[in-house]
């Protein structure tokens, strides 16, 4: 399932789809220096919060520096990264608002939506990359949780450090959207069965 002689250094991902040279090895780094920072911060709710955007790049690290061999190893953990990265936009939004406000149930929405799509697709035997209910449904909650986070960071924290978080984020999150695309873009449309 793992070919660990390549950790790191492997070419294409369990899907066939090529990966960039060092694609990824900055998220264990991130993962490192976190942990040893995240207890330098003074107020607990922001340590929470700062841990739990670790916990994104323990699961970046696993997907992209872990040589999965296998289509359906790599594609489930896959779906365990878009999940981690769904509940955390979850989380912090959560954490911004009331658990009942508008904002926190429309985050648990698409994070419940985009669990269930990954679930399907994976009882499908589907690869989540080119499957395009999956893709459709990532596209929309990755952009409706990014945007309603960032409006949730501007009303919650106060300018114009509230902007720059926003769109500090924004930025990052088209950053990754483009960057993601970069070796997949002649595999938009097709749908890929994954060998059991």
């Amino acid at each position: 399932m793992v070919d660990w002689s390549r950790i790191g250094r492997h070419a294409q991902y369990g899907n066939g789809l090529k990966r960039a040279k060092y694609r990824g090895w900055l998220y264990p780094v991130v993962v490192v220096l976190g942990s040893l920072g995240v207890n330098l911060l003074q107020d607990q709710r922001r340590r929470s919060l700062a841990r739990t955007n670790i916990v994104v790049y323990v699961f970046g690290s696993i997907l992209h520096v872990i040589p999965w061999e296998t289509p359906r190893a790599y594609v489930l953990v896959l779906a365990a990264d878009f999940c981690a990265i769904t509940g955390v936009y979850t989380t912090h939004v959560r954490a911004y608002c009331r658990s009942t406000a508008p904002a926190s149930t429309l985050s648990l929405w698409m994070t419940t939506t985009l669990i269930l799509v990954q679930f399907v697709s994976l009882l499908r035997k589907r690869d989540l990359q080119y499957d395009q209910m999956n893709r459709a449904v990532r596209v929309l909650c990755g952009f409706g949780q990014n945007f309603l986070l960032a409006a949730v960071e501007v009303l919650r924290i106060p300018p114009p450090l509230g902007w720059g978080v926003a769109l500090s984020k924004v930025l990052l999150f088209l950053y990754f959207f483009v960057g993601g695309r970069a070796y997949a873009a002649s595999f938009l449309c097709r749908l890929h069965a994954i060998d059991a």
